[in-house]
């Protein structure tokens, strides 16, 4: 082994020897938490009571836990963990203990756009990958990180819309992956590339992704990426013209599961597809259904673009049905929900002009529908 990557790994291994106990982790982690920003800062920057590696994993960890419920938190949790990682001491026994703690910095940096990119804040997203990406280039050429950091690379890409460069970032996470033999990660990977293939029109391909993605990875030990990978199949086999049977799909998968099993927020985008795949198949009344129980849950949890999303699906229904006073209603009501969110110039005007149009009963489901497509587009631009 080369002397730099042996006193690397040295530093990992005395890292290891003092982990604090669990509980002494949970403690640590709920001050921090639990304080403003400025006790925060004072606390983080007392290395002796917070100032160790374990608490960083143990933050982001409890970020992960807390994502598909409460991403608000889920971020706050993340947050804290890059700001523990921005102030560890220096181990004066290890001369590249600094690379470990770049590392581990950087892999903080990255779960927080990652929760950024939840609750759709996506320019401070790419603004905080970027610093992630920066700071690694001074940790240890951790072949594992390079392929996480691609991997997230990819994500942002597809919410922002940059499906070909999301394809590349995809296939190197991959390759780098299979070659540190991280097949479940590369399974995982392969899920996210169907994904982008998804949103980029390419639903033959996103299907085998989907089918090759599963080979790899433990459905039962993660029962939220098989949701993600059974509602991708079934949003595909809408939009090729199948909607019936991706609503039979979700029916057959996913009979069992209910929100406590997957985190609201999963639930309540479950709940945005099968009414936009009720709506494809005639059913509008179970459609409404489940696009209100949508609005219930994103109201909730604090999701207002994805609030406003579902009352515009409802406004496009009561267009079909000639009930424009319903239309104004649900398109007044998305207005309301979005007002002051920070979506976005498109947001806010094109509601407003969508409200007007709707008092006049002008507004057509093609037309509603259309600003909600804009709407998740702007959405995607934050």
């Amino acid at each position: 082994m080369e002397p730099f990557l042996s006193s690397l790994e040295s530093a990992a291994q005395d890292v290891a020897k003092i982990q604090p106990k669990a509980e002494l982790l949970a403690r640590w982690a709920d001050k921090l938490l639990a304080s403003g920003p400025a006790q925060r800062m004072f606390m983080v920057t007392n290395p002796k009571s917070f100032g160790h590696p374990a608490l960083v994993s143990y933050l982001i960890e409890r970020g992960k836990g807390l994502r598909h419920d409460d991403p608000h938190r889920a971020l706050d949790a993340y947050l804290a963990a890059t700001q523990v990682a921005g102030f560890l001491p220096s181990h004066p026994h290890y001369p590249h203990y600094a690379r470990y703690h770049a590392d581990l910095y950087a892999e903080a940096l990255a779960n927080l756009a990652n929760g950024q990119r939840a609750v759709g804040r996506l320019s401070q997203a790419e603004h905080t990958l970027s610093r992630a990406k920066a700071r690694a280039l001074w940790g240890s050429g951790n072949a594992l990180l390079e392929a996480f950091l691609s991997a997230m690379t990819g994500a942002l890409d597809v919410d922002l819309g940059h499906y070909e460069a999301a394809d590349l970032s995809f296939r190197w996470a991959i390759d780098l992956y299979v070659d540190l033999e991280e097949h479940e990660r590369a399974g995982r990977a392969m899920l996210a590339l169907g994904r982008c293939c998804l949103f980029a029109g390419n639903y033959e391909p996103a299907i085998r992704y989907f089918h090759a993605g599963l080979a790899d990875v433990d459905m039962e030990r993660d029962p939220l990426l098989f949701l993600a990978v059974v509602t991708g199949k079934a949003k595909a086999l809408g939009l090729i013209g199948r909607p019936d049977q991706g609503l039979l799909l979700l029916g057959q998968e996913l009979e069992e599961y209910l929100e406590e099993d997957l985190g609201r927020v999963s639930f309540a985008r479950l709940n945005l597809l099968r009414g936009e795949l009720s709506a494809a198949t005639g059913t509008p009344a179970l459609a409404g259904m489940h696009y209100g129980r949508a609005q219930r849950l994103f109201a909730e949890i604090g999701l207002p673009v994805d609030g406003a999303i579902a009352s515009l699906e409802v406004a496009a229904l009561h267009a079909e049905a000639g009930e424009f006073r319903l239309v104004s209603r649900e398109v007044t009501r998305a207005l309301a929900t979005l007002r002051g969110s920070g979506a976005g110039a498109y947001g806010e005007p094109a509601l407003r002009r969508l409200a007007a149009i709707a008092k006049h009963k002008a507004a057509s489901a093609a037309v509603v529908r259309y600003v909600a497509r804009r709407l998740r587009g702007e959405a995607a631009r934050r």
